[in-house]
This record gives C-alpha cells, structure tokens and sequence, in this order.
C-alpha cells in the first residue's frame, strides 16, 4: 500500500482496529484482545533487553511492537510447534519461544543463520530445529502438529511456490499464518498476495499492509479486515 492510501485509508483502519463495525464475533475478539491489545505481559521486559543486546549486531531490527505481536498471537493459539520461513534476526523466533518453554521452533532460509541469530537464540538453541532441507522439513512438521494448532510465521519467503503450497495447506487445516513483513521484499509481498487470492471459501486476514495474520479456521467466512498495526 503506497503512502498516499494508506493516509486515505487511515480513519477507516483506526476505527476497525477499535473494533467498530466488525461484526463477527471471532474477529472483535481477535482484534481487541490479541491484535490491539495493550495490557504488558510479562515476556515484554525480556524482549526489550534483548533488542538492546542485538543492536550490538544490527540497526535493521524488528520492532518491540512486531516481537510482541508475535508474542500475543502464539500466547492466543498455544502451537506446540511453529516453523518459520527465514531465520531473519532471531529475535523473531525468540517472541515465539517466549510465550511457553515447552515450545519448538522449527526454522528454514536457503542461507545460513547470521552471527546475530545464533548470538540471540543461544540460549534457546535446544529447542529450535534448524530445517537444512524444506521438503523434508515441512513433512517432519505437518506430522509433529497433527493434533495441535499449526502455525507458519514468515519473515522472508524463500520461494514462492513451494512456500505458497505449503501454507495453503497449513490454512486449510485450521491453522495460521503469520507475516512479519510485507512491504521490504518482493517475493514476501507476491506470496502474501497469492495466497490470499488463493484461499477463497474460508478464513480471516488481518493487515496493514505491512504485516498481517490469516487465521485459516474453516469455520471462519472469507473476510479481510484492514486495521492500524
């Protein structure tokens, strides 16, 4: 979404992001108590101090506001497993292993983890699974959340086909999708877009264009909310 939209679009996004004409139970629920909420937890402080630490390595960092995100969202599905496209920074995978010390993270880039990623997660390495063949780790992963809520977070596609069937196939097994960001990569935007042109009969989207959630439960109609994030 270009700059000038999203100014025009603003009023609209801030009033459904308060909840107003939203309709679906599911998705007020959704918005007000996970997406929007503001009540501190108690990973917050942890995630703060980490960031800090990780500015040793980087300035191109995800945001407090983004870790916490994905913190409140596994805090909402409770995944016993998560598996993540691009190791990115580690301070992503971090926020999804914070909400539960029983929580795996399984995580796939075509490139090797950065020095920052490793520094971040070392303390944690024990329960994060560095997937060395997408294939072979997406079959591993379909099997171990069989009975428990799937949940895919993106940081950075690696191909868009292959990444696309995948998560369709997540979704259509009432799980989520998670998008950390949308806008810096081309290959990121176009396999946002596709999937969610794809998956036509179900499931709801939460964006701002910049990042976005598609809960994919088939009980769900197919709606897209456009919020503040």
């Amino acid at each position: 979404m270009g700059r000038i939209k999203r100014l025009i679009t603003a009023p609209l996004r801030f009033r459904t992001s308060r909840g107003f004409g939203v309709h679906s139970p599911f998705a007020f629920s959704f918005i007000i108590n996970v997406l929007k909420q503001r009540d501190s937890f108690y990973s917050y402080s942890t995630q703060n101090k980490r960031t800090l630490a990780a500015r040793n390595y980087s300035q191109n960092l995800p945001t407090k506001s983004l870790q916490h995100l994905i913190f409140r969202i596994c805090n909402r599905f409770h995944p016993n497993v998560v598996f993540e496209i691009g190791h990115s920074t580690g301070l992503e995978a971090m926020a999804v292993l914070d909400y539960s010390s029983s929580c795996q993270l399984m995580s796939y880039d075509n490139r090797q983890p950065s020095e920052l990623f490793n520094t971040i997660t070392e303390r944690a390495k024990e329960r994060i699974t560095i997937v060395p063949n997408f294939k072979t780790g997406v079959e591993q992963y379909k099997n171990l959340t069989i009975d428990s809520t799937s949940l895919v977070v993106v940081n950075r596609a690696q191909n868009n086909d292959t990444d696309c069937d995948f998560i369709l196939s997540i979704l259509n097994r009432d799980g989520v999708a998670l998008f950390t960001d949308i806008q810096h990569d081309d290959i990121t935007k176009a396999l946002w877009e596709e999937i969610n042109d794809r998956l036509e009969t179900h499931g709801m989207t939460f964006t701002n264009d910049r990042r976005g959630v598609i809960v994919g439960n088939t009980k769900l109609p197919r709606q897209c909310y456009r919020l503040w994030l």
